[in-house]
C-alpha cells in the first residue's frame, strides 16, 4: 500500500480504504513485475499471464504470505505438531471469513523441523504398529514350534527385553539417536534377529528326554550352547564390516546388528536359561502337543469317512 500511494492512490489503506476487484489485480500484477519486488519477494505472487495491461487484468493464481513462528527449537515432535495444529486452525478460520476467491489458504513451510515432525510422528506410529503385529505373531509361532505355552511366554518376554535393550539402551541411550527411518525399520527387524537364539534353546529344552527343569536346561545348554555361541560370533564378524561403509544407513545397521546379537545372546543364555532353570515347565506342564494329536486324529477320521462315502457300494444280484 505504500507503493500504491506513490502511484497516485493517496488514500489507499488495507482496512479503511482497501483496493479491490480489477483495480487490485492490475496493481498487484504491476507491483509483482517490479525488479525490487522480484528480488525481495521472489515467487510470492503467481500469474498465468504477465500482461498487466489486459482487460480484464489477470488474476493471481497464488499469493505467498510469510510469517515467523515463535517456536524455539529443539522441540519434541509432539509439541511441534501441536503448534502446527494451531497454525492450521488459523488457516481454516481465515478461509471461513474470506471471499470465495481467497478461500484456499494453506499453511506450509520448507523448514526441515516442520516437515520432519510429521514424519517422526508417522514413524513412531509405524513402530508401534509393527511391534503390535510382530509380538503376537512371535508368540503364536513359538507356541506352535515348542508345543508349550509356558516356554512360548518366556521366549516372548525374553524377546521383548532384547528389543528394549537394542532400541532403548543401544540406539536411544548409547548412540543418542532420534527415531528416524533406520531406527523405525530396525525396531521391527530386531524382533526377527532376537528370536533366533532364544527359540533354539527353547526347542532344545523341550525336546530332550529329561523331566526336571534343571536337567533340561543343562542339556539344552550343552547341546545348543556351542551352536548359539558360534552363530553369534560369526554374525557379529559379518555385521562389523558394515562399519567400513560410507553411507550412514549402513554404519547404523552395523551397530544395530552387532548390538542386537550381543543383547540376544546375553538375554537368551543368561536370562532365558536362568528363567527356565528356576521356573521352567517340568514334565508335561504347559504342553499342548495333545491338541496336535487330536487334530491329526480328527483329520484322519474325516478323511476315512470321506473315502468311505465316495467308494461305490457293491451291487446285489
Amino acid at each position: 500500500y505504500l507503493w500504491l500511494r506513490t502511484q497516485g492512490i493517496s488514500g489507499a489503506h488495507p482496512t479503511t480504504a482497501p483496493v479491490t476487484g480489477d483495480a487490485f489485480n492490475a496493481k498487484m500484477c504491476a507491483y509483482s513485475e517490479l525488479r525490487v519486488t522480484k528480488l525481495r519477494y521472489p515467487g510470492h505472487v503467481g500469474y498465468l499471464s504477465n500482461r498487466c495491461d489486459d482487460t480484464p487484468p489477470p488474476q493471481s493464481r497464488f499469493i505467498l504470505i510469510e510469517a515467523k513462528s515463535s517456536i524455539r527449537m529443539p522441540q519434541a515432535p509432539v509439541d511441534f505438531v501441536a503448534a502446527q495444529d494451531q497454525w492450521e486452525d488459523f488457516s481454516v478460520g481465515s478461509n471461513r471469513g474470506a471471499p470465495s476467491t481467497f478461500s484456499g489458504a494453506e499453511v506450509t513451510s520448507n523448514n526441515f523441523n516442520w516437515l520432519w515432525s510429521l514424519t517422526s510422528i508417522r514413524l513412531r506410529d509405524d513402530v508401534y504398529l509393527g511391534i503390535a503385529v510382530c509380538f503376537p505373531m512371535v508368540f503364536v509361532v513359538l507356541t506352535l514350534s515348542t508345543g508349550n505355552l509356558v516356554l512360548a511366554l518366556y521366549s516372548t518376554g525374553t524377546i521383548a527385553g532384547i528389543v528394549t535393550t537394542v532400541i532403548g539402551i543401544g540406539a536411544g541411550g548409547i548412540r543418542q539417536w532420534d527415531l528416524g527411518t533406520t531406527e523405525a525399520i530396525a525396531s521391527v527387524i530386531v524382533i526377527g534377529f532376537s528370536v533366533d537364539y532364544c527359540v533354539h534353546l527353547a526347542n532344545a529344552y523341550i525336546e530332550n528326554d529329561a523331566t526336571g527343569r534343571e536337567t533340561r536346561t543343562r542339556i539344552a545348554m550343552t547341546t545348543m550352547g556351542i551352536s548359539v555361541t558360534a552363530g553369534a560370533v560369526t554374525t557379529i564378524i559379518a555385521g562389523s564390516f558394515l562399519g567400513l561403509c560410507i553411507l550412514t544407513f549402513f554404519t547404523k545397521f552395523c551397530f544395530l546388528i552387532c548390538w542386537t546379537i550381543v543383547s540376544a545372546y546375553l538375554w537368551a543364555v543368561v536370562f532365558f536359561c536362568a528363567l527356565c532353570m528356576t521356573f521352567g515347565p517340568s514334565g508335561n506342564f504347559g504342553d499342548i502337543t495333545w491338541i496336535y494329536t487330536k487334530v491329526w486324529l480328527l483329520a484322519r477320521t474325516l478323511d476315512s469317512r470321506a473315502h468311505s462315502a465316495a467308494r461305490p457300494s457293491p451291487q446285489t444280484k
